[in-house]
């Protein structure tokens, strides 16, 4: 490895230290520039009774989300198909689940977030402990028990399939929605419509055929989609007020928007 003054002299015998100290103080200048911006903001935002610190923000955030998590809507990804997934799809879902609680902890109104019949000792736990940065410390629910041992009565319990023959027109605060943690790239044809039958519960897709066109040209299904995105649109749908074509056309991947 060289040392720096080696570099240097490197530079100077192929005439390049003149450019190399051009670049050099154009990226301390853009340095500067952003840390005089940030000041600038942050000034105007005193001036304007309007500025929170990054310590009050994320006071905010955090409390939001353990609001959401006793109180919110509930959305329990079920975890009992561990038992099917390669070491390299339960890294695909760590991933996926990293993505989906970023989108919700962002959210003003954000879901409660749960995960169900998950074991903290199995493949799963281990992925998400490796691909989540602080995942402990995510406001999340682990339960080792299925969805319906940890539902309140008077909560119905609904779970979101492609398969589904209804679509899902609204999203209520009377019910808790089941979504299955196997990644889009493990396709088990009908398995979460046939759990939600065996279960006694109703199943819903998302609205995707009703409400944008371009994506069920030439399928006879709904897509199967990640679970980062289901949430996407889910969450996007709340926060329009329920405008589906919108929240769709946020949340659905560009390949099945061409």
């Amino acid at each position: 490895m060289l040392s720096r003054n080696r570099e240097y002299q490197i530079l100077v015998e192929n005439k390049l230290v003149k450019c190399f100290n051009i670049e050099k103080k154009n990226a301390s200048w853009r340095k500067n520039a952003r840390r005089l911006l940030c000041a600038k903001k942050i000034k105007v935002a005193i001036e304007q009774n309007s500025y929170n610190s990054k310590k009050f923000i994320k006071r905010e955030v955090t409390k939001r989300l353990e609001t959401a998590l006793s109180k919110g809507i509930r959305i329990y990804i079920d975890c009992s198909y561990e038992p099917l997934m390669s070491p390299k799809e339960c890294n695909k879902f760590a991933q996926q689940l990293c993505r989906l609680y970023g989108a919700n902890k962002k959210a003003t109104s954000p879901f409660s977030l749960n995960l169900v019949s998950f074991s903290q000792c199995g493949p799963l736990f281990q992925a998400c402990q490796s691909k989540c940065d602080g995942f402990l410390n995510y406001k999340i629910g682990l339960y080792s028990a299925p969805a319906s041992s940890i539902t309140p009565e008077n909560i119905e319990i609904v779970y979101l399939s492609p398969d589904a023959k209804e679509p899902l027109l609204s999203i209520s605060e009377n019910c808790a929605y089941v979504i299955g943690c196997l990644v889009d790239e493990h396709i088990l044809k009908g398995q979460s419509q046939q759990e939600a039958k065996t279960k006694g519960c109703r199943a819903f897709r998302l609205p995707i055929q009703e409400f944008c066109y371009q994506c069920t040209t030439g399928r006879k299904s709904s897509p199967v989609l990640a679970i980062n995105h289901v949430i996407d649109i889910l969450l996007a749908y709340k926060k329009n007020g329920g405008d589906w074509k919108a929240a769709l056309e946020f949340g659905l991947p560009r390949r099945f928007l061409k």
